[in-house]
């Protein structure tokens, strides 16, 4: 009788731990699933976590960009997404999940470097260009709808009569800096960044009472196209031109003898 008392009161504590258990296992569960991670410019801690899901991490005590420099937070899908030239994995190759991957107006594209190493990143889809933050607007010439920051205000293009378009029709459009310049011999804004006129020009300040001017850099010479081009090409070319004109102007030109023809001289 008393073995038969200790067998059952083996199996209540068997069941009791079991019951805790499984009572511990559903708690935990349920905690994690039901856990209120901080969002994006949230403070977080070791208690109050980022959404890692979101390609967020606690920088400094707030919820940022895992990568701030590569990424920019999308409020629409509420993500970091890679910027132009940002590295990119879309979860499959199809178009959709490729653009998902990356800002707006942009995909994750199969790149080859020199080597023939291939990686991915994100590329403006076409008829759009990148401008200096990283991402992706309406073209040079392409529709627009006056909406603030639509074009490339930081590159000095604007919603021009309905188009994107440089601020000051003199200037043009430069793809590797990104911005509209103005060209050599034409006045521009004075900056200390520089960036207002063309490649190998500056922007120089005279006087006061004198508006800036785009010069050519030492060493560089204005074209008639307003660029600015070294020393020794520019003579090249004019070298090239003058020899080209003297063979036109100064040989004689001999006629064309065909067979069996003779020609008077």
């Amino acid at each position: 009788m008393t073995r038969l008392k200790v067998r059952v009161s083996e199996h209540s504590n068997i069941k009791v731990y079991l019951t805790i258990f499984i009572s511990k296992v559903i708690f935990t569960t349920f905690v994690a699933s039901s856990r209120i991670y901080a969002s994006y410019g949230d403070d977080c801690n070791l208690s109050r976590l980022c959404d890692q899901s979101r390609h967020l991490a606690c920088i400094n005590g707030v919820c940022q960009c895992e990568s701030p420099s590569n990424q920019r937070y999308d409020n629409s899908s509420g993500k970091c997404l890679s910027v132009v030239g940002g590295p990119c994995t879309p979860v499959s190759t199809t178009t959709v999940e490729r653009m998902k991957a990356c800002i707006g107006n942009a995909q994750c594209v199969d790149v080859m470097d020199e080597s023939g190493e291939s990686y991915t990143e994100c590329q403006c889809l076409e008829g759009f260009i990148e401008n200096s933050g990283g991402e992706c607007v309406p073209g040079i010439g392409k529709p627009c709808s006056y909406q603030p920051n639509e074009c490339n205000p930081l590159g000095m293009v604007v919603c021009k009569n309905g188009v994107c378009n440089c601020v000051d029709e003199l200037q043009f459009y430069d793809p590797d800096m990104k911005r509209c310049v103005s060209p050599a011999g034409t006045h521009c804004k004075y900056d200390s960044l520089q960036l207002g006129c063309v490649k190998n020009a500056i922007c120089y300040p005279f006087f006061y009472w004198i508006p800036p001017k785009c010069l050519c850099k030492p060493g560089y010479i204005q074209t008639k196209s307003r660029h600015c081009i070294p020393e020794n090409e520019y003579h090249r070319q004019n070298i090239n031109i003058a020899y080209s004109h003297y063979r036109q102007n100064r040989e004689p030109s001999w006629p064309v003898i065909q067979t069996n023809q003779t020609v008077q001289i």
